[in-house]
Protein backbone atom coordinates (compact mmCIF):
# COMPACT_ATOMS: atom_id res chain seq x y z
CA UNK A 1 0.00 0.00 0.00
CA UNK A 2 2.73 2.14 0.78
CA UNK A 3 4.44 1.94 -2.61
CA UNK A 4 0.91 2.84 -4.34
CA UNK A 5 0.21 6.06 -1.89
CA UNK A 6 4.31 7.07 -2.62
CA UNK A 7 3.23 6.64 -6.96
CA UNK A 8 -0.20 8.61 -6.27
CA UNK A 9 2.04 11.72 -4.19
CA UNK A 10 4.64 11.39 -6.61
CA UNK A 11 1.89 12.04 -9.72
CA UNK A 12 0.54 14.91 -7.35
CA UNK A 13 3.58 16.70 -7.45
CA UNK A 14 4.29 15.77 -10.89
CA UNK A 15 1.30 17.39 -11.94
CA UNK A 16 1.76 20.49 -10.32
CA UNK A 17 5.12 21.56 -12.52
CA UNK A 18 3.07 21.38 -15.75
CA UNK A 19 1.37 25.06 -14.83
CA UNK A 20 1.20 25.78 -18.38
CA UNK A 21 -1.18 22.97 -19.26
CA UNK A 22 -3.15 23.54 -16.14
CA UNK A 23 -4.33 27.40 -17.54
CA UNK A 24 -4.53 25.81 -20.75
CA UNK A 25 -7.13 23.49 -19.54
CA UNK A 26 -9.21 25.49 -17.77
CA UNK A 27 -9.21 28.13 -20.30
CA UNK A 28 -10.56 25.20 -22.55
CA UNK A 29 -12.86 24.01 -20.53
CA UNK A 30 -13.81 27.49 -19.46
CA UNK A 31 -14.35 28.25 -23.88
CA UNK A 32 -16.58 24.91 -23.76
CA UNK A 33 -18.35 25.92 -21.35
CA UNK A 34 -19.92 29.25 -21.89
CA UNK A 35 -20.70 27.89 -25.43
CA UNK A 36 -23.05 24.98 -24.08
CA UNK A 37 -24.70 27.17 -21.85
CA UNK A 38 -25.20 29.57 -24.56
CA UNK A 39 -26.53 26.79 -26.61
CA UNK A 40 -29.04 25.99 -23.97
CA UNK A 41 -30.33 29.26 -23.49
CA UNK A 42 -31.07 29.31 -27.44
CA UNK A 43 -32.84 25.65 -26.88
CA UNK A 44 -34.97 26.98 -24.12
CA UNK A 45 -35.92 30.17 -25.77
CA UNK A 46 -39.64 30.82 -24.63
CA UNK A 47 -39.94 27.83 -22.69
CA UNK A 48 -39.20 27.59 -19.03
CA UNK A 49 -39.31 23.98 -18.51
CA UNK A 50 -38.31 20.83 -21.19
CA UNK A 51 -38.78 17.61 -19.97
CA UNK A 52 -39.54 18.43 -16.37
CA UNK A 53 -35.97 20.38 -16.33
CA UNK A 54 -35.90 24.32 -16.14
CA UNK A 55 -33.16 26.42 -17.49
CA UNK A 56 -31.19 27.00 -14.35
CA UNK A 57 -31.45 23.09 -13.90
CA UNK A 58 -29.91 22.56 -16.79
CA UNK A 59 -27.48 25.44 -16.57
CA UNK A 60 -26.05 23.83 -13.43
CA UNK A 61 -25.91 20.25 -15.29
CA UNK A 62 -23.66 21.85 -17.43
CA UNK A 63 -21.63 22.97 -15.34
CA UNK A 64 -21.00 20.10 -12.83
CA UNK A 65 -20.87 17.71 -15.92
CA UNK A 66 -17.56 20.14 -16.72
CA UNK A 67 -15.97 19.79 -13.30
CA UNK A 68 -16.98 16.03 -13.28
CA UNK A 69 -15.04 15.53 -16.90
CA UNK A 70 -11.99 16.87 -15.21
CA UNK A 71 -12.61 14.31 -11.96
CA UNK A 72 -12.71 11.75 -14.71
CA UNK A 73 -9.36 12.05 -15.53
CA UNK A 74 -7.14 9.10 -16.82
CA UNK A 75 -3.84 8.29 -18.78
CA UNK A 76 -3.72 4.65 -18.51
CA UNK A 77 -4.64 4.04 -22.34
CA UNK A 78 -1.62 6.06 -23.29
CA UNK A 79 1.05 5.51 -20.54
CA UNK A 80 0.56 1.74 -20.49
CA UNK A 81 0.44 1.83 -24.14
CA UNK A 82 3.67 3.31 -24.64
CA UNK A 83 5.00 1.72 -21.82
CA UNK A 84 4.74 -1.54 -23.97
CA UNK A 85 5.46 0.18 -27.31
CA UNK A 86 9.30 1.35 -25.93
CA UNK A 87 9.65 -2.02 -23.93
CA UNK A 88 9.22 -0.72 -20.65
CA UNK A 89 7.15 -2.53 -19.41
CA UNK A 90 9.25 -5.62 -18.76
CA UNK A 91 11.12 -3.20 -16.33
CA UNK A 92 8.21 -2.36 -14.78
CA UNK A 93 6.41 -5.85 -14.11
CA UNK A 94 9.18 -6.94 -11.93
CA UNK A 95 9.35 -4.09 -9.43
CA UNK A 96 7.34 -4.78 -6.27
CA UNK A 97 3.90 -4.30 -7.00
CA UNK A 98 1.02 -4.79 -9.21
CA UNK A 99 1.44 -2.77 -12.80
CA UNK A 100 -2.45 -2.12 -13.58
CA UNK A 101 -2.79 -0.96 -9.39
CA UNK A 102 0.51 1.07 -10.24
CA UNK A 103 -1.35 2.87 -13.20
CA UNK A 104 -4.50 3.35 -10.97
CA UNK A 105 -2.47 5.17 -8.50
CA UNK A 106 -0.90 7.38 -10.76
CA UNK A 107 -4.54 8.52 -12.26
CA UNK A 108 -5.73 9.14 -8.85
CA UNK A 109 -2.81 11.36 -8.48
CA UNK A 110 -4.18 13.25 -11.35
CA UNK A 111 -7.36 13.45 -10.26
CA UNK A 112 -6.43 15.03 -6.76
CA UNK A 113 -4.33 17.31 -8.39
CA UNK A 114 -7.06 18.22 -11.04
CA UNK A 115 -9.83 18.74 -8.75
CA UNK A 116 -7.65 21.49 -7.13
CA UNK A 117 -5.92 23.24 -9.76
CA UNK A 118 -8.42 22.74 -12.91
CA UNK A 119 -12.05 21.59 -11.32
CA UNK A 120 -12.22 24.28 -8.86
CA UNK A 121 -11.46 27.23 -10.81
CA UNK A 122 -14.03 25.69 -13.78
CA UNK A 123 -16.54 25.20 -11.31
CA UNK A 124 -16.42 28.83 -9.48
CA UNK A 125 -15.80 30.56 -13.00
CA UNK A 126 -19.03 28.82 -13.96
CA UNK A 127 -21.01 29.68 -10.66
CA UNK A 128 -19.96 33.52 -10.94
CA UNK A 129 -20.70 33.86 -14.99
CA UNK A 130 -24.33 31.94 -15.03
CA UNK A 131 -24.98 30.95 -11.24
CA UNK A 132 -25.59 27.65 -9.78
CA UNK A 133 -28.25 26.06 -7.93
CA UNK A 134 -27.17 23.39 -4.84
CA UNK A 135 -28.08 19.92 -5.11
CA UNK A 136 -31.89 19.16 -4.60
CA UNK A 137 -31.15 17.90 -1.44
CA UNK A 138 -28.70 16.50 1.33
CA UNK A 139 -29.41 13.13 0.38
CA UNK A 140 -29.36 13.87 -3.79
CA UNK A 141 -26.14 15.58 -2.93
CA UNK A 142 -24.26 12.17 -0.68
CA UNK A 143 -25.80 9.93 -3.37
CA UNK A 144 -24.20 11.77 -6.52
CA UNK A 145 -20.38 11.79 -4.62
CA UNK A 146 -20.97 8.19 -4.30
CA UNK A 147 -22.20 8.11 -7.79
CA UNK A 148 -19.10 10.32 -8.88
CA UNK A 149 -16.62 7.46 -7.17
CA UNK A 150 -18.22 4.32 -8.65
CA UNK A 151 -18.51 6.67 -12.43
CA UNK A 152 -14.49 6.90 -12.01
CA UNK A 153 -14.47 3.32 -11.39
CA UNK A 154 -16.28 2.73 -14.26
CA UNK A 155 -14.21 4.62 -16.84
CA UNK A 156 -11.12 3.99 -15.77
CA UNK A 157 -11.96 -0.47 -15.75
CA UNK A 158 -13.23 0.51 -19.25
CA UNK A 159 -9.91 2.15 -20.24
CA UNK A 160 -7.93 0.05 -18.34
CA UNK A 161 -9.34 -3.14 -20.25
CA UNK A 162 -8.94 -1.25 -23.65
CA UNK A 163 -4.92 -0.59 -22.53
CA UNK A 164 -4.34 -4.13 -22.08
CA UNK A 165 -5.28 -4.67 -25.69
CA UNK A 166 -1.58 -3.12 -26.31
CA UNK A 167 -0.24 -6.62 -25.58
CA UNK A 168 -1.81 -8.17 -28.55
CA UNK A 169 -1.72 -5.45 -30.92
CA UNK A 170 1.33 -3.52 -30.14
CA UNK A 171 -0.22 0.18 -31.20
CA UNK A 172 -3.74 1.50 -29.89
CA UNK A 173 -3.41 5.12 -32.73
CA UNK A 174 -6.54 6.98 -32.03
CA UNK A 175 -8.00 4.16 -29.50
CA UNK A 176 -8.50 6.75 -26.43
CA UNK A 177 -9.70 9.62 -28.87
CA UNK A 178 -12.47 7.35 -30.45
CA UNK A 179 -13.25 5.92 -26.83
CA UNK A 180 -13.23 8.99 -25.08
CA UNK A 181 -16.16 10.16 -27.88
CA UNK A 182 -18.43 7.56 -27.36
CA UNK A 183 -18.01 8.08 -23.71
CA UNK A 184 -18.84 12.26 -23.84
CA UNK A 185 -22.01 11.44 -26.37
CA UNK A 186 -23.41 8.35 -24.85
CA UNK A 187 -22.82 8.80 -21.32
CA UNK A 188 -24.91 12.24 -21.10
CA UNK A 189 -22.26 14.24 -20.55
CA UNK A 190 -23.19 16.44 -23.22
CA UNK A 191 -26.71 15.86 -24.53
CA UNK A 192 -28.85 14.35 -21.28
CA UNK A 193 -30.45 11.06 -21.99
CA UNK A 194 -33.41 12.07 -21.01
CA UNK A 195 -34.00 14.26 -24.43
CA UNK A 196 -33.15 10.75 -26.27
CA UNK A 197 -35.57 8.53 -28.09
CA UNK A 198 -36.93 6.14 -25.50
CA UNK A 199 -35.64 3.05 -27.87
CA UNK A 200 -32.31 4.42 -27.84
CA UNK A 201 -32.15 5.20 -24.26
CA UNK A 202 -33.92 2.06 -23.35
CA UNK A 203 -30.89 0.29 -25.03
CA UNK A 204 -28.14 2.21 -23.49
CA UNK A 205 -28.97 1.21 -20.08
CA UNK A 206 -27.99 -2.30 -20.63
CA UNK A 207 -24.45 -0.93 -21.15
CA UNK A 208 -22.17 1.35 -18.57
CA UNK A 209 -22.39 4.50 -20.08
CA UNK A 210 -25.10 6.12 -19.13
CA UNK A 211 -23.74 5.23 -15.40
CA UNK A 212 -20.82 7.27 -15.87
CA UNK A 213 -21.86 10.96 -16.50
CA UNK A 214 -25.94 10.92 -16.06
CA UNK A 215 -26.53 9.62 -13.11
CA UNK A 216 -24.40 11.44 -10.75
CA UNK A 217 -25.88 14.80 -12.66
CA UNK A 218 -29.31 13.53 -12.38
CA UNK A 219 -29.07 12.78 -9.00
CA UNK A 220 -27.79 16.54 -8.44
CA UNK A 221 -30.45 18.43 -9.97
CA UNK A 222 -32.91 16.26 -8.74
CA UNK A 223 -34.05 14.55 -11.93
CA UNK A 224 -33.67 11.27 -10.35
CA UNK A 225 -35.43 10.63 -7.10
CA UNK A 226 -33.82 8.81 -4.23
CA UNK A 227 -35.45 5.90 -4.77
CA UNK A 228 -33.76 5.58 -8.66
CA UNK A 229 -30.91 7.19 -7.64
CA UNK A 230 -30.39 4.33 -5.09
CA UNK A 231 -31.35 1.88 -7.53
CA UNK A 232 -29.04 3.21 -10.12
CA UNK A 233 -26.35 3.22 -8.28
CA UNK A 234 -26.69 -0.27 -7.44
CA UNK A 235 -25.94 -0.83 -11.18
CA UNK A 236 -22.95 0.79 -10.97
CA UNK A 237 -21.56 -1.48 -8.33
CA UNK A 238 -22.44 -3.78 -10.75
CA UNK A 239 -20.35 -2.48 -13.26
CA UNK A 240 -17.69 -2.17 -10.92
CA UNK A 241 -17.44 -5.41 -10.39
CA UNK A 242 -18.08 -7.10 -13.87
CA UNK A 243 -15.64 -4.67 -15.35
CA UNK A 244 -13.11 -5.47 -12.52
CA UNK A 245 -13.43 -9.17 -13.13
CA UNK A 246 -12.93 -8.43 -16.51
CA UNK A 247 -9.64 -6.42 -15.96
CA UNK A 248 -8.20 -9.35 -13.79
CA UNK A 249 -8.77 -11.98 -16.37
CA UNK A 250 -7.24 -9.87 -19.71
CA UNK A 251 -4.55 -9.08 -17.31
CA UNK A 252 -3.75 -12.95 -16.62
CA UNK A 253 -3.49 -13.67 -20.19
CA UNK A 254 -1.71 -10.59 -20.99
CA UNK A 255 1.50 -10.86 -18.97
CA UNK A 256 1.91 -14.49 -21.04
CA UNK A 257 2.15 -12.39 -23.94
CA UNK A 258 4.77 -9.80 -22.88
CA UNK A 259 7.04 -9.20 -26.35
CA UNK A 260 9.84 -6.28 -25.61
CA UNK A 261 10.14 -3.87 -28.77
CA UNK A 262 12.03 -1.26 -29.40
CA UNK A 263 13.89 -0.33 -25.61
Amino acid sequence: MKAYLYILKMQIILGLTYRFEVFAVIATKVVILVASIFLWYNIYSGMNVIDGVTLTQMTTYVIISGFISIVLTHNVQFAMNNAIRLGDVAVDMIRPYNLVASYFSKDLGDVVNGIVTKGLPVLIVGAIMFGIQPPASLSHFSLAIVSLILSYGILWFINASIALLSFWTMELGNMGVVMGSIVKILSGSIIPLWLFPDNIRNILYFTPFPYIYQTTLSLYIGKSTINRGTIEIGIQIIWVILLYGLIRFVWKNAKTRVLVQGG
